[in-house]
């Protein structure tokens, strides 16, 4: 730093030297004393200069010299200050960000003084570092000045003879990044303002020139990294979709290497539900060993990650500096660290399109890492670039398989056009036959008032229950209540409670997840998911088993339900409608059906009466149903003869409505002219005119009718069940349908 310093800091140490000697006793004259007194502050103000000189030199040094030769400039001007000030040592400590240490970074001890001193202490000094941490100095001018309580801190001082020291932290943008002082060894010393304050200002020039070789380590890192990131994006932007997976590998090294990690791991979320996520790319450092690595590993609680299972799908980011730094709950997580030798992590998660796609995340398993703020925001944009580039190559191969799909379902297509128009015709047929309010046919005073009831009950969403034999259109009144409600633009799912067995009808009614038992090998939504926002019609609700009427308590109840083979409760808002033709009164005493579901249920009833208590209404049904048969058979009929008219009024219609119809289906299939054949109606209500009988014999007949009628078709048809024309589509029934039914009613075809 210059000769003229070094002689100017010697001089202004042998004057100091002296006005210390002259101090030691009193003087004897006035005159002998005038000329002392001069000299001392001659002396103060050499070294008030000699101080100002070299706080100058250093603040130049250190604005001039390159960053990475700051570590030299800092030992010369610690040295320098040593000198100057006269102590036995000057040191630099840093604390260390990651370790219970601090690190002597830069040191100068006189001749006399042992300088093999370790470079760093490995035990804690909680009092030296809590003081310092706290933003203020150490300063004691005896070694009985040191707390009681810093038991460490007096052992070292009596290991190396420290009597006194002056400690001042070093702060770099607010946070205290070490210390910097003197100790006298051997003697003490009586620490002054001046000298605290000296020590202070050389503390806060060696504080910037941390900062400013902070601040170019910084800079530096932030250009490689940048350099990296354009590097990635080039490659990554002109890959072909076969090598994408190639480069994302290739960018996690490259990104890795400028972060100094040692593993690199891309993950997404799967197709399952809940999605899991899974390593799908991965990149370790030649530096270690990861073994058979993580490429395919799931982040789930069975797999040993159940902390980690839980905070990801949330979308956070997690940073660990160190295992330590793991909450109490991820035991496992930080055991699992352990044993695969990672110190540090950071999982930053990706998003594309507003949704969470899956993670980028990096490992260090030679050293634990300080994860700065801004590397999440960097590691993001690695992350959108890599997702993008899979979102990409998804979309090509996604291409070239539709173009294939489209090519054969093209020739499909061919083939099934004509059929799907003969479909489309009939469903429309079949809807506005089926679910339209005008279909219910009738003025009599029994289906007025029952009609009434449903128009007071349909604006509401209360539950309904309508009672009534089988055959009188407990479901066309479902719909008509659906029709004339707030839900009329969706459509009402109807469901036949005895249609299937119970753990079949489960999931029907409330869907099932795949693997939810043997056979079930994909995923079913569920009728009441379906009828989400809608209305479900629940036909034949006393067969329902005990275990599924619990579950639709529960729906009416609180609107939610589980899934079959799954814990996620879903809630949906569904109107029920329930039908039976059972007495449900005798079946609660039997205790086949719950005496709560049925309150529940029974909130407005509706019995909707036989066809015999609405005779008036017979001659509008059966002629609209030979309108209705007219279309599908291509007759016409004019009239019906009077006396088959009041004989099918006066018959009691044990399978009411439907089996009037079934009548004069089976009439207009036998008529030949303009006037409906009902000689065999006739004969119908010869043989139960007389009023209601046994009803065991009734049903028997009607069987014995049924089996003739279809019979009958299929003789028409040379008994050909399937395809156009065939016995299914004239009686408006699925083939498979129809084959349970001959086979119920032993109908077979003569060899």
């Amino acid at each position: 730093m210059g000769e003229a310093f070094v002689d100017e800091v010697r001089s202004a140490k042998t004057r100091k030297a002296a006005k210390g000697r002259s101090a030691q006793g009193p003087t004897t004259t006035v005159s002998r004393d005038l000329p002392e007194v001069v000299s001392d502050e001659t002396a103060d103000y050499a070294e008030f200069l000699a101080f100002e000189h070299l706080v100058a030199s250093l603040s130049s040094e250190f604005i001039e010299v390159p960053p990475e030769d700051l570590g030299a400039r800092i030992d010369e001007a610690v040295a320098a200050f040593g000198e100057f000030a006269d102590v036995d040592r000057c040191i630099v400590i840093l604390f260390s960000a990651d370790r219970p240490e601090f690190q002597f970074a830069h040191f100068w001890a006189t001749e006399n003084v042992e300088t093999n001193v370790p470079t760093a202490l490995r035990e804690d000094a909680p009092w030296f570092t809590q003081t310092l941490l706290s933003a203020a100095p150490v300063i004691f001018s005896s070694a009985d000045q040191i707390p009681e309580e810093a038991t460490f801190e007096r052992a070292y001082a009596r290991q190396l003879d420290i009597r006194s020291s002056a400690f001042t932290p070093l702060i770099v943008d607010g946070v205290v990044i070490g210390c910097f002082g003197a100790d006298m060894i051997g003697r003490g010393r009586q620490w002054t303002d001046s000298d605290v304050s000296r020590i202070r200002v050389i503390g806060r020039l060696i504080g910037g020139a941390f900062r400013r070789r902070q601040q170019a380590r910084e800079v530096s890192h932030r250009v490689s990294f940048e350099q990296a990131l354009t590097n990635v994006s080039a490659r990554l932007a002109a890959v072909e979709p076969e090598a994408v997976n190639d480069e994302i590998v290739a960018g996690l090294a490259c990104i890795g290497e400028c972060l100094g990690t040692d593993l690199g791991t891309v993950l997404q979320f799967d197709d399952s539900d809940p999605p899991v996520l899974y390593v799908s790319h991965e990149w370790d450092s030649e530096r270690v060993d990861v073994g058979k690595g993580f490429r395919g590993e799931k982040v789930t609680k069975e797999a040993g990650w159940p902390w980690l299972a839980k905070v990801l799908p949330e979308g956070r980011p997690v940073l660990i500096a160190s295992l330590d730094e793991f909450p109490a709950e991820a035991a496992l997580e930080r055991a699992a660290c352990k044993q695969f030798g990672i110190k540090a992590i950071i999982w930053v998660p990706v998003h594309a399109g507003g949704e969470l796609r899956g993670y980028i995340a990096f490992n260090t398993l030679t050293s634990k890492s300080k994860w700065r703020p801004d590397m999440v925001t960097r590691l993001q944009l690695v992350g959108e670039m890599m997702f993008n580039a899979l979102h990409r190559a998804d979309a090509w191969h996604s291409l070239q398989e539709s173009r294939e799909n489209c090519r054969i379902a093209n020739r499909k297509l061919k083939h099934a056009r004509n059929k799907l128009r003969r479909e489309n015709e009939y469903l429309r047929d079949s809807i506005s036959v089926n679910f339209s309010h005008d279909e219910i046919v009738g003025e009599s005073k029994a289906l007025r008032e029952t009609l009434a009831r449903a128009e007071q009950v349909a604006p509401h969403d209360s539950t309904v229950l309508i009672r009534g034999e089988t055959g009188t259109g407990k479901e066309l009144l479902a719909r008509a209540i659906h029709n004339m409600s707030l839900r009329k633009d969706t459509t009402m799912v109807t469901v036949n409670c005895a249609a299937m067995p119970g753990t079949l009808m489960e999931a029907e009614l409330f869907g099932r997840e795949k693997g939810a038992y043997t056979g079930a090998m994909t995923r079913q939504v569920g009728r009441f998911e379906v009828a989400d926002g809608s209305t479900i019609f629940l036909d034949e609700i006393s067969e329902l088993s005990p275990d599924l009427q619990a579950n639709l308590l529960r729906i009416i109840q609180f609107g939610e339900f589980e899934r079959l083979g799954s814990t996620k409760t879903r809630k949906v808002d569904v109107r029920i409608i329930a039908a039976t033709n059972s007495n449900l009164e005798s079946r609660i005493k039997a205790r086949r059906f719950r005496q709560d579901l049925y309150y529940r249920l029974n909130v407005f009833p509706i019995l909707v009466p036989p066809l015999r208590e609405r005779r008036a209404d017979v001659p509008q049904l059966v002629w609209a149903f030979i309108r209705e048969f007219e279309k599908t058979m291509g007759k016409r009929i004019e009239t019906v003869p009077a006396e088959a008219m009041e004989a099918m009024q006066r018959y009691d219609w044990p399978g009411n409505v439907r089996e009037l119809r079934n009548y004069i289906e089976r009439a207009m299939i036998t008529s030949q002219g303009p006037t409906l054949n009902t000689g065999l109606a006739l004969e119908s209500s010869a043989r139960t005119g007389a009023g209601a009988g046994n009803a065991e014999s009734e049903f028997r007949d009607l069987a014995e009718m049924e089996r003739d009628y279809i019979r009958d078709v299929l003789q028409s048809t040379s008994w050909r069940v399937r395809g156009d024309g065939g016995a299914a589509e004239i009686l408006g029934l699925k083939p498979t349908t129809l084959e349970w039914r001959m086979k119920k009613l032993n109908i077979r075809r003569p060899a």
